[in-house]
């Protein structure tokens, strides 16, 4: 399966050429008929050393280098340009011309594509992005989501299951009642189901929040992003509780901007998109295996509920979660229980095609980090 931008298969050849045209028109006055170079502005609200900063970063520099130099790219990180919450708003109004999105940031915007929050499913990260992808190429309902965003999705990555961080030990769902707990996707309901407090907090505000005691851990961040953040720092218990894969997060533009690129310059994104998954898996498995060497430098522990107790806590929350989000979907007219099934089988099929995968929080877990 491959990843690439979300068509709208209803426009006709004569749109796209007299887009084109225009755009030749624009080039400046060298007559020669070939487009003039375009910097797109990009912008992302985390790091540049994240294993999600690390693929944008390579996918530009491909970009960039398969164009010859007609796309080039400005890169902000760090929320230097734009908050989280930012994104869609600048992408529609350009003040970003490329950003990743995060639909958790906007509720009830991207319900089909939440399917991926929806926990126990997987725990095979390219799997995952490969079948996103499959669905926002494939499935009509959620190319309609984007497209009434006003937003085209280019690349797709996904969050390796969440390292539960917090100041104190944990070893079974009932530890969870009564702490505070970060958590703004699906997968933390199930955390708030077992008796935890969830806080909406961004990624930015996790360091501080921890460090004067307004939350007691952070849940739905994936582990390989605790050591770039330096949350070892913070908290020094980490645990997977075995919900698997969750929040799949677009690498967007606007559709006005997709539009004003060369047909050229469309498929050169589209072919370095199809190579994400891959990449995805490169990028976590090497920033995971560097994690689990920063966390335990600084004393930090990394451990697996037990079988029952991952039990215990799918009890408390998963069919609660999932028949919420079922309910929700119901609105937009889509059979939210059938768009599940298919979600789960695009996954198998990317597992297939992804076999070899192991996460990383396994490895560290086993003392066989850096192994791969």
């Amino acid at each position: 399966m491959t990843s690439f931008p979300i068509r709208r298969w209803v426009k006709t050849a004569a749109i796209t050429t007299a887009a084109a045209l225009a755009l030749t028109a624009c080039a400046g006055s060298g007559g020669s008929g070939e487009p003039g170079p375009q910097t797109l502005k990009f912008a992302y609200f985390s790091g540049e050393n994240t294993s999600f900063g690390r693929l944008w970063s390579w996918w530009m520099d491909e970009v960039e280098t398969r164009s010859g130099g007609s796309i080039t790219f400005e890169r902000f990180w760090d929320a230097s340009l734009l908050q989280g919450p930012e994104m869609v708003g600048g992408l529609r109004d350009g003040r970003v011309d490329v950003a990743q999105v995060v639909p958790p940031m906007y509720p009830g915007k991207f319900p089909l594509t939440s399917v991926t929050e929806l926990p126990f499913v997987s725990d095979n990260v390219p799997a995952g992005a490969a079948a996103i992808a499959q669905l926002a190429r494939e499935n009509e309902a959620v190319r309609e989501e984007w497209s009434g965003q006003g937003l085209e999705p280019l690349a797709w990555n996904i969050a390796a299951p969440g390292a539960l961080g917090t100041t104190e030990p944990l070893t079974g769902a009932d530890d969870l009642r009564g702490r505070s707990i970060r958590g703004i996707d699906r997968s933390s309901k199930v955390l708030g189901a077992a008796g935890a407090n969830l806080v909406n907090l961004d990624v930015n505000e996790v360091y501080t929040g921890m460090e004067r005691g307004l939350i007691d851990g952070f849940f739905g961040i994936p582990f390989a992003f605790v050591g770039p953040l330096k949350f070892q720092e913070i908290a020094k218990n980490y645990t997977d509780v075995g919900m698997g894969i969750t929040t799949a997060n677009a690498l967007a533009m606007s559709e006005k901007g997709w539009d004003s690129l060369t047909p050229e310059q469309q498929q050169i994104m589209t072919e370095v998109s199809a190579e994400v998954p891959a990449k995805l898996a490169e990028f976590d498995g090497a920033t995971e295996d560097a994690t689990c060497e920063a966390v335990k430098a600084a004393g930090a522990t990394v451990t697996r509920f037990p079988q029952a107790e991952i039990d215990a806590l799918r009890a408390a929350g998963e069919e609660q979660v999932r028949a919420e989000w079922v309910g929700e979907v119901a609105g937009s007219g889509v059979d939210g229980a059938a768009f599940y099934e298919e979600w789960k089988a695009a996954v198998a099929a990317g597992e297939a095609d992804h076999a070899d995968y192991e996460l990383g929080m396994t490895r560290c877990t086993n003392g066989t980090a850096g192994s791969r």
